[in-house]
């Protein structure tokens, strides 16, 4: 058995296979091009990768439109349309690659600090929020540039998983 998606995150589209291995082994396609992993759960929504000896944690959680992922303290949005689906007209609706990024919290935690500040124009992979969780503190960064649109967090304050953190506006749009 193999599972065939096109996958989307941060406006870049690939097709994506997963061929499901024995003892929590996958190799991913991607595009093609094939990717062994071995995965463990870790609790609800979450894995330890291996790839090449080098391990990553991911943490994930469903919305409206798609996938929150924490991937390495990166959050990114992720869609992700089984081949039926896409062969059926994909998803309907959604903001696409221009809309609005929300990034969210993958798990309970206390913020530590906010690094950015509203209206301020940010890069892809720049830090926006530090997130103490399971006495470990993880800095959240921008999946894609763009322009703080809304902070929803102050340091020493609580959040619960999924909960939003920082609203990023796509640059055109903040320009306005």
């Amino acid at each position: 058995m193999k599972w065939l998606y096109e996958v989307t995150i941060s406006g870049r589209t690939a097709k994506v296979e997963v061929v499901p291995g024995e003892e929590g082994r996958f190799t991913f396609l991607l595009d093609g091009r094939g990717f062994p992993v071995q995965a463990t759960d870790l609790g609800p929504a979450t894995l330890a990768l291996l790839h090449s000896d080098r391990s990553a944690e991911v943490s994930w959680r469903a919305g409206p439109e798609g996938f929150d992922l924490v991937l390495r303290g990166v959050a990114y949005r992720a869609v992700a349309v089984d081949e039926r689906r896409r062969r059926l007209g994909g998803l309907a609706g959604g903001r696409g690659a221009a809309g609005p990024t929300t990034v969210r919290s993958a798990m309970p935690g206390k913020v530590v600090a906010v690094l950015v500040t509203q209206g301020q124009a940010v890069a892809a992979g720049q830090g926006l929020v530090v997130i103490e969780a399971m006495k470990m503190e993880n800095e959240l960064k921008a999946p894609v540039a763009g322009r703080v649109a809304r902070i929803a967090v102050v340091p020493g304050g609580t959040v619960d998983g999924g909960q939003v953190l920082v609203e990023l506006a796509p640059p055109e749009e903040a320009a306005g």
